[in-house]
């Protein structure tokens, strides 16, 4: 459990429930105080700043918003801090980190919470079975299965003895008795007697109380009834102002009050959240905005869901326009301040490279070299390659040259230059590989002979010409050069990278060390929990800790995909089994990986697309290649074997984008399409966004 009480999750819920949903915000979603707000790129987060400029670049497995000018990150499963430059100050060394609070954060390690304060430094050991934050100088902490409090050196100022305890609010905190909710002092006492059936935390000096008939008021900390049960659900004053409830299940409307429990917005709204800034997020038509406080709408509703508005932007999600991470960022008067749709697309027109967005608007003219020797004119972390007179150099999404084209054009020259990803990019020079920052400057000096990869969460292969080894954003060896061969390059891993040593393969996680020790033939990239690995001549599967969970038995098999792999079976039959290992939509010829609940199967009238039930739902076709195993972007990409055109058909097998290309390729939601030398984009209905032009 990590910093959440069952009971005081229920109150939140309980609350809200009645007036307006449970935030649905994650810490990818959460807000920042402090300058920088997280966002997620692909699976990895990073963060921007106010204007939306990317301020840390992607790097970890998640990224939590900042408090005290820190904030938590993990990469695989540790937790360490990192400040608004990035830089990580707390080694990635606990098992959970919470947010600062009142100076300190909690954390967890082999399986008990303690406390560190802003250097790192444990200043309470861990020893609580669960714990909260501190506010006021104390904070929650149960040990047995019972809750008290604690104050900053660790000691119990309160004895566990609650059933739970939330932190406490303006000095009071909610505890239950007998099945009543009632307040607590600093001293563990009850200053407010347990008499109700729902309490909030005091906001203001008020707190919502629900009574025995089932209404909603407002308690002073005297436990004064200061306004009236007489609301179906409420919550926190903000601004002077609170969310209330008025009518039950389909006709619940929401509306504010003020102090006195006048109402002062009229109940309109399908969901209501406290005002934050000045603002109050709600729903109308299925959708959210945003309210003043005289309940006017500064943010028509628009969205699928939003978040409160924190350090001047609030988040936005953006599922339903094709965003591949959802969430984006607008300020105050609903600008967008970070589009996770705003991709930029490469386009040639009179021999020069540019850019269009995704509904085909040029945002950077073409006026770059047409050689795309590289194959990085795509943009990444935020910076392209590309050639000004035969000489390479870096751009950003607005255009502007960051990186000077001060570098050969490869491949004669011998120089290399790699995407961008955690804010280096690889570069060769006279045959030695190095990286570079987003401002040119080589920060881990060419001295690699054989190669240097992509980062990936902060980690990065190298080698020597002979053996691999890993190298951290510093260009420290973490591993030392010893592997003979290794994945990462088409997939990068997630948390475990397949590596081998004298001809056995295993398994090193993301801080570098070797986790699965190398005693495989074979060994492939985790899917689903599980690692696909061949022993004793047979295909098998195992877990995260390297024990056996489906036994080696397959002549062949593929990785899990949507909880389903293809196997074939030492009588020389195929089919598929679920993560058990058990026979799941079986079929007599090979098959592939499923995707947006297809998978295509193998026979010699062709190739046909089963559904997770064995059924045919796209009939025998012969074709020569595909983009995957399964859809993209909704469709499923196809090479015929008698033209040899690309196209991409429906679920129906309908062609949406017509087989008539030389080449297809998706990126970031449209399908780039080549014919005749000429180069295009389509989108997912299959009307072009950009013509093909050369």
């Amino acid at each position: 459990m990590k910093l959440a009480m069952p009971i005081l999750i229920l109150l939140v819920v309980l609350s809200l429930t009645a007036c307006g949903s449970p935030s649905q915000a994650t810490n990818q979603q959460a807000q920042a105080i402090g300058g920088l707000f997280p966002i997620q790129q692909g699976d990895e987060r990073g963060y921007i700043d106010q204007t939306g400029k990317l301020a840390v670049d992607p790097q970890f497995d998640d990224a939590r918003a900042f408090s005290d000018g820190l904030a938590a990150v993990q990469i695989a499963n540790k937790f360490g801090y990192v400040d608004q430059t990035g830089k990580l100050v707390i080694p990635m060394r606990f098992d959970y980190g919470a947010d600062f609070a009142d100076g300190m954060a909690s954390i967890e390690a082999g399986s008990k919470y303690g406390y560190i304060d802003k250097t790192g430094k444990v200043v309470i050991t861990p020893q609580f079975d669960s714990v909260g934050d501190f506010a006021d100088g104390e904070a929650p902490a149960a040990v047995g299965g019972k809750w008290g409090f604690i104050d900053k050196t660790g000691k119990f100022v309160v004895n566990p003895q609650f059933s739970y305890a939330p932190s406490f609010s303006e000095g009071l905190a909610v505890n239950i008795s007998s099945n009543s909710y009632g307040y607590v002092d600093q001293a563990g006492k009850f200053a407010i007697n347990p008499q109700y059936q729902a309490a909030g935390p005091f906001s203001e000096d008020l707190a919502y109380v629900e009574t025995a008939d089932k209404k909603y008021g407002y308690i002073d900390k005297t436990g004064k009834m200061v306004v009236a049960p007489q609301f179906d659900g409420a919550g926190n004053f903000s601004g002077g102002l609170a969310p209330v409830t008025i009518g039950t299940s389909t006709d619940a409307k929401r509306g504010y009050i003020d102090k006195s429990g006048k109402l002062v917005i009229n109940p309109q709204f399908d969901d209501a959240d406290a005002f934050s800034e000045g603002l109050a997020r709600v729903k109308m038509g299925g959708k959210y905005g945003y309210i003043d406080k005289s309940g006017k709408l500064v943010v028509n509703p628009q969205f699928d869901y939003v978040t409160d508005f924190s350090g001047g932007l609030a988040q936005v999600d953006f599922s339903t326009n094709g965003a591949n991470s959802d969430w984006g960022y607008i300020d105050p008067k609903g600008k967008l301040v970070y589009d996770p749709t705003d991709f930029r697309y490469p386009i040639t027109q009179n021999g020069k490279v540019g850019y269009i967005n995704k509904t085909g608007q040029i945002v950077i003219k073409p006026q770059f070299d047409d050689v795309n020797s590289h194959g990085v004119y795509s943009f990444s972390d935020g910076m392209a390659a590309v050639s000004l007179s035969h000489r390479w150099g870096y751009i950003d999404t607005s255009g502007q040259v960051k990186i000077k084209a001060r570098f050969n054009d490869p491949p004669s020259s011998g120089d290399y230059l790699g995407p961008f990803a955690d804010g280096l990019a690889p570069v060769e020079i006279s045959g030695k590989w190095g990286y570079m920052d987003k401002t040119g400057k080589m920060t881990i000096k060419p001295r690699f002979q054989g190669f240097a990869l992509d980062f990936h969460k902060r980690l990065a292969p190298v080698s020597d010409g002979h053996k691999t080894g890993f190298i951290d954003m510093t260009g420290k060896l973490v591993t030392g050069l010893q592997f003979t061969d290794f994945t990462w390059l088409d997939s990068p891993p997630h948390d475990l990278i397949p590596v081998a040593v004298g001809g056995k393969w295993g398994y090193l996680d993301l801080m570098g060390h070797l986790v699965i020790e190398p005693q495989f033939d074979e060994a492939r990239t985790f899917s689903e929990g599980l690692g696909l690995v061949k022993l004793g001549g047979w295909y098998g599967f195992v877990d995260k800790t390297g024990r056996i969970a489906i036994s080696p038995h397959f002549q062949s098999a593929n990785s899990f995909s949507e909880g389903l792999a293809t196997v074939q079976y030492s009588d020389g039959t195929y089919g598929y089994i679920d993560s058990t290992g058990r026979s799941a939509a079986p079929y007599n010829v090979s098959g592939g990986q499923f995707s947006n609940g297809l998978a295509p199967v193998y026979a010699s009238g062709g190739t046909s697309y089963i559904d997770k039930a064995g059924n045919v739902v796209i009939t025998p076709r012969e074709y020569s290649s595909y983009i995957g195993d399964g859809s993209e972007e909704g469709l499923i990409c196809v090479q015929l074997k008698a033209s040899q055109k690309w196209g991409c058909m429906d679920k129906t097998g309908q062609f949406v984008i017509p087989a008539q290309f030389d080449e297809v390729y998706v990126y970031q939601g449209l399908f780039n399409v080549t014919i005749g030398g000429k180069s295009g984009w389509m989108d997912t209905t299959g009307n072009y966004v950009w013509r093909p032009t050369k």
